[in-house]
């Protein structure tokens, strides 16, 4: 199995990699964790026990957004290097291993080839695979921040509506600002200005 820490293989005793799982047992040692017949994983008695832990699913998910976060798009002096980019795609291929291709019947009797998983996390990684391998990387809608997928360096918006809000908002700050400009030229003057001024206008007569 995947050490947890390292991301790397690892060697562990059957109790040491199956004994947290299945915390109802009440195995009080390695020992007897070790000595447990565990049901097979195709059984209900199985998945009416197992039960992963949530630290375990949180770090596997904070390493994913990682991942993904470091596949946005970057300037071209800050691109990763082929090693480096390597080490990140063996992570996602980890995240992804409990996903495969699988064929499904379809509402009109037709088959199609699908994905299963049977993890969260896996199924994401596995998405992501694909739109990785179709040059799609994770975007940011300047919008409403919802996370996207794009083939194209100046996508700014997940959909055509995020888009026009966007123009929106920018046309009516124009607006405001130049409404701004204008009441400020055409602000009245006070009546200490107007007599100055008619003051001024008499004496220079």
């Amino acid at each position: 199995m995947f050490s947890a820490r390292s991301g790397r293989p690892a060697r562990k005793s059957l109790g040491e990699g199956w004994g947290r799982f299945f915390p109802d047992l009440k195995l009080e040692s390695v020992e007897e964790a070790e000595a447990h017949e565990y049901p097979g994983p195709n059984t209900r008695k199985f998945w009416r026990s197992y039960t992963e832990p949530a630290l375990d699913f949180l770090r596997a998910a904070r390493d994913f957004a990682v991942v993904l976060d470091m596949f946005r798009p970057l300037p071209e002096k800050n691109r990763l290097d082929r090693r480096t980019l390597s080490r990140l795609v063996a992570r996602l291929n980890r995240h992804a291993a409990t996903t495969s291709p699988a064929v499904f019947v379809d509402e009109r009797g037709q088959l199609r080839q699908g994905w299963v998983s049977s993890s969260l996390l896996g199924n994401l990684a596995g998405m992501a695979q694909l739109d990785l391998a179709q040059g799609r990387v994770l975007r940011s809608c300047k919008t409403c921040g919802a996370a996207f997928t794009s083939q194209h360096d100046g996508a700014r918006y997940c959909s055509t509506r995020c888009r026009s809000t966007s123009l929106k908002r920018r046309y009516r700050k124009r607006t405001r600002a130049k409404e701004g400009t204008a009441t400020r030229r055409r602000r009245p003057r006070s009546g200490a200005e107007r007599k100055s001024r008619r003051s001024h206008h008499r004496s220079s007569r």
